[in-house]
């Protein structure tokens, strides 16, 4: 046997490898002795996921999950009553694989373990968990649960592999780009299902429940909900600027430009007033920093949009598309305190700022809707019900200091991944107006997730930034 083939025996069976491979025997045995179902529903998905992730890599995760995004959290396992968050076991395969490979690496590399910031995240999970342990459990235990997943399990592994695994503009953009396409097919399928009545309910029947903005393709189902979309696209479209400009490929430019005007049309037919307002700050934005490294002429730009909206406008009111329920969200802009919707929104943000004072370690994610039969409209309410005051906090610090890094990598005109970083800019800021007023805050898996995607994006690229300055390569594997 030559000397290769006894390296790679000895590492086969090393004690690191031999103890990986016995700790995971045991956690796949106490599963079964459970015999509950779901676990076994969850132990047989993630074997045969971990297999398949094992082939595509992880960076292929990545791009099936964006491909994916708004059917992944609607998927539930034949058979099985309670929902088995199968775009949690996705993502949580990945970094399985991640794990493995960091931990069973024969030398040690000068990249860093965890993304920049990562205690301030590690302290917003454990308060979800807190919260959700400490709080009102008996309450939608079973949604309480998955909804702690999404937000304490999901946002952080995606956090953690957009970091690892995206760190070049090539790689951002084709993932946003996908992001765009799924989401764009969506709001299409729901514009041919409700026309300009965007806000319109469409009923479905579902275990009783008459739902809105569902639409049943067998024994499929999907959901398109206004305020849900319109906070994704608050994301999407600063991204797609940034792509459309600073991209170093014609053909990403192209498609950036290409899927921008119906999502453009999306936003107007389904955002409210936070949505608009995100979307056109996190748009300046790119535009400022875009004009500021020599990519754009802001006097064209301006120009260009001001043309481009009045005959977008013209366009849309000789279609008859602007119906009464967009123009009263237009013409009340002044009138806030006296907007029905509006003064429905302090009753129950009242109401959770009150759950909150009488549960500082959280509530748990789910339990303003079951007291109240409403959701919290207002992310920011609902981090502080799901993580308490503590995981609020490092939240708030965390997207603070997130972005005070990504300006500073911007301001010293580190081009290396401008298109990523403004996308990722952009789309955070877009995302962190928007969602003050989010009607459907408790999934992540829709815009939550892109939101955090968004912010692994922007740490990579300063990452990127840093290490160019310093004069070390910023490695990272890409999985395959």
């Amino acid at each position: 046997m030559s000397f290769i083939q006894q390296t790679r025996v000895i590492e086969q069976y090393s004690p690191r490898a031999i103890a990986m491979m016995l700790g995971g025997f045991a956690a796949i045995m106490v599963t079964v002795g459970s015999g509950h179902p779901l676990w076994l529903a969850v132990c047989a998905v993630a074997l045969i996921g971990v297999q398949f992730l094992g082939r595509i890599g992880p960076l292929g995760v990545l791009y099936a999950f964006s491909a994916l995004l708004w059917l992944l959290p609607r998927l539930s396992l034949p058979g099985f009553s309670a929902i088995v968050p199968i775009h949690v076991l996705l993502v949580g395969g990945a970094a399985l694989i991640w794990a493995y490979r960091r931990l069973s690496a024969r030398s040690a590399t000068s990249e860093a373990l965890l993304p920049p910031l990562w205690p301030l995240v590690a302290i917003y999970c454990v308060g979800g968990v807190i919260g959700f342990a400490t709080g009102r459990t008996d309450i939608d235990t079973v949604n309480g649960f998955k909804f702690l997943m999404e937000a304490c399990g999901l946002a952080p592994l995606l956090y953690l592999l957009a970091w690892q695994y995206l760190r070049s503009n090539k790689e951002v953009e084709r993932l946003i780009l996908l992001l765009a396409a799924s989401t764009a097919v969506l709001g299409v399928i729901a514009y041919i299902f409700q026309g300009s009545q965007f806000w319109t309910p469409i009923p479905f029947e579902k275990e009783g429940l008459r739902l809105s903005g569902q639409y049943q393709f067998g024994g499929l189902y999907v959901i398109v909900t206004p305020v849900m979309m319109s906070t994704q696209l608050s994301m999407l479209i600063p991204a797609l600027t940034s792509i459309a400009i600073n991209s170093g490929l014609r053909k990403h430019k192209a498609a950036a430009l290409g899927m921008l005007v119906p999502l453009v049309l999306l936003i107007l037919l389904a955002a409210g007033r936070s949505g608009w307002m995100g979307t056109t700050i996190g748009v300046g934005l790119v535009l400022f920093f875009s004009a500021r490294a020599g990519k754009v002429s802001l006097p064209k730009v301006g120009v260009g949009i001001a043309v481009a909206a009045f005959l977008g406008i013209a366009v849309l009111v000789s279609m008859g598309m602007v119906n009464e329920e967009i123009s009263r969200r237009i013409l009340s802009f002044g009138t806030l305190l006296d907007d029905d919707t509006v003064v429905f929104r302090y009753w129950i943000w009242g109401l959770g700022i009150d759950l909150v004072g009488q549960y500082p370690l959280g509530v748990g994610f789910q339990v303003i809707r079951g007291l109240y039969g409403y959701p919290a409209h207002n992310s920011y309410i609902l981090w502080a019900l799901g993580t308490g005051v503590a995981g609020f906090a490092a939240l708030i610090a965390l997207f603070l200091t997130w972005g005070v890094r990504l300006l500073k990598s911007l301001f010293a005109r580190q081009d290396s991944m401008l298109s990523a970083s403004l996308a990722a800019l952009g789309g955070v800021v877009g995302a962190l107006i928007s969602i003050n007023g989010d009607n459907v805050a408790t999934s992540v898996g829709w815009t939550q997730s892109t939101l955090w995607l968004f912010l692994g994006i922007g740490a990579a690229a300063f990452t990127v930034a840093r290490s160019k300055s310093s004069g070390q390569p910023a490695v990272a594997s890409t999985g395959q």
